[in-house]
């Protein structure tokens, strides 16, 4: 008859198995976890479920004096195991803190010491040193087996000191992390925000672009080219997840408004005065700006708006300045933020460093600045 605390055991080990064939599924279908991670949790868990498994098999053949070679060998492996489980948060440690396996001491220690332990425990069937297996097959810890556990002992407390040392790294290496998936988050609302094109505009395009066939031929022609490349360029910012270089972001905009003053003709007049180009901006920057003046700074009196687009090199960085005479707006209206805007101003944080201000020009109108600081 089984005794209640043998029965337990095999009850806490089938628990233990069961947690660790769970934590094997987790973390091959667990789409958070990269490449690397997905492989070491996988081995990590693997590993634990192995020696759960031989812990099982020595509970068995403990006390079965027939089983003696079989306990000295699962006795060797279970050591085994522990061991290897013992290695195992090294190579992730350093693998948080972005450290190199061949150029830190860490990993030369650790290995030095477990091929200690090594050949120590290989030694366990031919001394009875560390330990030795009774004829009525059970394990008895030898004089020196303190000596056989000391190397683990040593390779946890240093990666506990490792752990300790790095902890700034690891912290880094975290908000780093954070700060990718921000970038993430930003880039998939500025996709949002591209693929989100206006209706009434591109509806309003190709009306005008329809009446010019008759009344201009030409220059429905040349509206045709500017449209294409406007929602071109627009397309080719949903791929861009990096910084790009001003001129692109420059062009861009001038597309949008070769759009809009065939719209508006008499209505609208845009001034460049961008001397300074040499410099690189989150995609969709400018143009959403630009189009933010069009919108909120047309006179509902039919007055023409002006719009000046200018940049300059300054002990901070790159300033960009896009200022209209129209009738201004606040930087919330109906108590809803301007979304663009406030999208600028998130990916120029995250993607650069960068900041947008918005304030009154002086005698009417908008003036929005855009500052990206001098790449280091």
């Amino acid at each position: 008859m089984i005794e209640w605390g043998v029965l337990a055991s095999y009850m806490v080990c089938g628990a233990l198995l069961a947690m660790m064939a769970i934590g094997v599924a987790f973390s091959a279908f667990m789409p958070a976890l990269d490449r690397w991670n997905r492989r070491y949790f996988i081995a990590f868990f693997s590993l634990l479920f192995l020696y759960v498994v031989v812990l099982v098999v020595d509970m068995i053949i403990y006390d079965d004096p027939a089983m003696v070679n079989a306990l000295i060998a699962v006795s060797i492996a279970e050591f085994l195991l522990f061991s290897v489980l013992a290695l195992l948060p090294t190579f992730f440690l350093l693998r948080a803190c972005g450290e190199s396996v061949k150029g830190s001491p860490l990993p030369r220690a650790v290995a030095a010491l477990w091929g200690v332990f090594c050949l120590m425990l290989f030694s366990v069937p031919f001394t009875e040193t560390f330990g030795f297996v009774t004829p009525e097959c059970q394990f008895v810890r030898g004089p020196w087996f303190p000596a056989l556990i000391a190397p683990l002992a040593v390779i946890m407390c240093l990666n506990i000191a490792g752990l300790i040392r790095r902890r700034r790294f690891i912290h880094a290496d975290n908000v780093e992390q954070y700060m990718r998936q921000q970038r993430e988050i930003a880039r998939q609302r500025a996709d949002v925000m591209v693929l989100q094109l206006r209706p009434h505009f591109i509806c309003n395009t190709m009306m005008g672009i329809y009446y010019l066939c008759d009344q201009d031929p030409q220059k429905a022609k040349q509206v045709t080219l500017d449209f294409t490349n406007y929602l071109r360029r627009n397309f080719t910012a949903i791929g861009s997840e990096n910084v790009i270089p001003f001129r692109d972001e420059l062009e861009h905009t001038r597309a949008y408004l070769a759009v809009e003053q065939a719209q508006f003709e008499d209505c609208l007049f845009v001034r460049f005065d961008t001397p300074h180009t040499m410099f690189r901006v989150p995609p969709l920057t400018l143009q959403p700006i630009v189009e933010n003046a069009v919108k909120h700074g047309m006179k509902s009196s039919g007055e023409p708006l002006h719009i000046t687009v200018s940049t300059r090199l300054t002990d901070e960085g790159s300033e960009i300045a896009v200022e209209d005479d129209g009738v201004g707006f606040a930087p919330a209206e109906d108590g809803k933020p301007h979304t663009a805007l406030k999208n600028i101003r998130q990916r120029l944080a995250l993607m650069c460093g960068g900041r947008l201000e918005i304030s009154p020009r002086e005698g009417g109108g908008t003036t929005v600045k855009v500052t990206i600081p001098a790449e280091k």
